[in-house]
Formats: structure tokens, sequence, C-alpha cells
């Protein structure tokens, strides 16, 4: 006698558990990933700031992604610890992805500490949100009101005499003799954009 002949309906079978989707799957890793360099962050400063009486460490972000924020928040970095100078046993440490210019990133290079890590940059918002002591992190504001440090202070960054060589030897490849005078440029354009930050809505450069 089976359920039908007794007139009773059969228990339904109990539902499969639905797969993972490709989505979900990635939020789960992107959270637990930001759980993971929490971890490392609290960490890492925790063992930084046992060796404060030693060697006091601050750590800085390079917007490295556009090179005109890349030059000029860099500069005025470097104007102001030429002028104000930089405290005793005080150690500047900045972090960078892939940069928008690397003969830029290589200037830099020879003036400050520079760590070049796409991980740790693309980590760097839940550092921040992790270690709340303001102290540790550099700022680079950039308020376009710096006219007394652009107008009273040198300049930070320079060619290297190998570099200004080469560049000579560029401009004569152009045709133009070495002292002529010339002009350099710099121009918006979105197809830098487009290949370097093409996982961004292309909304946010639509001039």
């Amino acid at each position: 006698l089976n359920h039908e002949d007794a007139g009773v309906q059969a228990p339904e079978a109990p539902p499969l558990a639905a797969p993972i989707g490709r989505e979900a799957e990635n939020d789960l890793l992107r959270r637990l990933g930001k759980r993971v360099v929490k971890a490392l962050s609290l960490a890492f400063y925790g063992f930084l700031k046992m060796l404060r009486p030693l060697i006091y460490v601050r750590v800085g972000l390079l917007t490295y992604g556009r090179i005109g924020h890349l030059g000029p928040e860099t500069e005025l970095y470097l104007r102001r610890r030429h002028r104000n100078g930089v405290p005793k046993r005080e150690w500047h440490v900045f972090i960078t992805g892939k940069p928008a210019n690397r003969q830029l990133l290589s200037m830099i290079k020879r003036r400050v500490t520079v760590v070049e890590s796409r991980w740790l940059a693309k980590s760097w918002r839940t550092m921040r949100q992790s270690i709340e002591d303001r102290d540790f992190w550099i700022e680079l504001p950039w308020r376009e009101n710096e006219y007394d440090e652009f107008n009273h202070i040198p300049p930070q960054l320079a060619f290297a005499e190998a570099e200004e060589e080469r560049g000579k030897k560029l401009l004569a490849s152009m045709g133009i003799p070495q002292g002529t005078p010339f002009v350099c440029f710099h121009a918006r354009d979105k197809a830098y954009l487009d290949a370097a930050h093409s996982w961004q809505p292309r909304e946010k450069w639509a001039y």
C-alpha cells in the first residue's frame, strides 16, 4: 500500500542547499580579507608602539594613481618637512601601489622611505579604520592655498645628473637644441583612466 492508495500525501523531500553564488562568495572573501588585514594591522601597530621609546614610526599613503596628485601633494609634504624638520627619532614611511608615473616615484624614493605594495595600498582603508591613533598616520592634505610653501621654499624633488643627461638626449632627438626654451604641459585625458582605472565607473571622468 502506497501513500496514494491510502489517500495520504507523501511528505516533501527537504530542499537541497542552494549553491553559493559567485557574488556571495566574493563578498565572503572580502569580509574574511578585511578581518585578516585588521588583525595584522593591530599586531603590527602594537609592535611599533613598543618601539616608540627608540623610534617613532609614522605611516602615510602616497596618492599614487594620478600624477596630478602624486607630484604636488608629495612635494608639498617635502617642502613643509624642509621648513619644519622632523622630530628626532621619528621615521616616516609611505605606502604606494602601482604609480601613475614611475620616474616621479623614483625621485620621491630618493627623499623618503617608500614601500611599494599593491596589497598594502588596497588594504589602506581597512588599516586606517583598524588603528584609531591619528598621530600614527601621515596626512597629505591639499587645500589649494599653499602659496607660502611654493613661493618661499625651494623645490624638493629634482632630477639626478644621469636623468638630466637622458633628458638632454631626448630633447635632441626631438630636434630641440640644448639650451633652447621649451614648455611642458599637463593635459587630462580619459585614455589613461580607462587603462589604469578600468574598474571605476566611466561617469567619474565624463568631462
